[in-house]
Formats: structure tokens, sequence, C-alpha cells
């Protein structure tokens, strides 16, 4: 049984795709054109490996900063977890920040599909989970360490723009 992995389409004439960590296996190429006639070319060039980026996994989690907004391409992420608020094969990347005093905590994370938020451990229970577009957690935290889970379907996995801010509650 096949699935896709990417589709692309192109009215200039040139669609070009990269993927990164492909499983090993058989992969196919369905090329298609409206054109009558003429040439079309098809090109595949394969690399070394690309390493996962630390933060793939929840104890490789990078620190968010209060109001410096941080990118994310989740296309080079792999699908580590599900939280009861995602989608099945869902790309993940994890972010962490620590908060000394309480605060209202608004957390958004533009171009996802899914985003949860857990206090203290990274196997600790969702606190918050969100969907939408995009999802949003906003609520007053208690000082401790908190984990964000951005995820998105690796058809739509794109950059994601995540937006961290905190204020008096």
């Amino acid at each position: 049984v096949a699935s896709l992995l990417d589709c692309a389409a192109s009215s200039v004439g040139v669609a070009e795709r990269t993927f990164v960590r492909v499983p090993a296996g058989t992969h196919y190429l369905d090329v298609s054109t409206l054109a009558t006639s003429g040439l079309l070319t098809a090109e595949i060039v394969t690399s070394p490996p690309t390493p996962a980026p630390a933060n793939d996994v929840c104890a490789g989690a990078f620190a968010l900063v209060d109001g410096t907004p941080t990118d994310v391409d989740l296309a080079r992420y792999d699908d580590d977890e599900s939280v009861a608020c995602s989608i099945a094969g869902a790309l993940d990347a994890y972010y962490s920040f620590t908060l000394t005093a309480q605060r209202f905590v608004t957390l958004r994370a533009e171009g996802a599909r899914a985003m949860s938020l857990r206090r203290g451990t990274c196997g600790a229970a969702a606190l918050a989970c969100a969907t939408g577009a995009p999802p949003q957690i906003a609520q007053i935290l208690d000082p401790d360490t908190y984990f964000v889970l951005v995820e998105s379907p690796p058809l739509e996995a794109a950059t994601v723009r995540l937006r961290f801010t905190t204020a008096d509650p």
C-alpha cells in the first residue's frame, strides 16, 4: 500500500521539492503534464541522511524567549509523540520556558495545526491543548518549567512562527 509523501503543481513549468530524512525503501515519482508535446525532465538527487534537530524530542526542547518569535521548519522533524488534540502522524517540535513568578502566558503557533502545553516534566500530561488556525493557548500559569509541543501533518508542514509572551496576571 502506497502513501502520498507530497504533491506539487506548477504553472510556470518547474516544480521542485526537498525532502529530509525520507524512510528507507522503494519510492515512486509520478510526473504528468497538460502539454500535448515537448520534453519532460524529472531529476532525483539523494544526499546523506539529515539528522533531526535536538528539539525533535522533549529532552532537547529549545528555550523560548518572552516577546521573541521563534520560527521552526516542521518539515525537518519527525512524529515523536501525539497528544489528545493532535493529528496522527503529525510532525512535532518541542520548546520550553521557565516562569519565576505567576504570569499570564500567551502561546500562538502560526502555521501549526495543534499545540500542547505541559508543566514540570516532559512526561507530564497535557495541561492545555489547542487546535485551530492558528492554535493558541492563553492562561495564567504558576512558577515552574513548561514544555510546548507544536505539530502539523506532513503534507501541511511549513514554517511555524511560535509566539510566546507573558504579562502580569
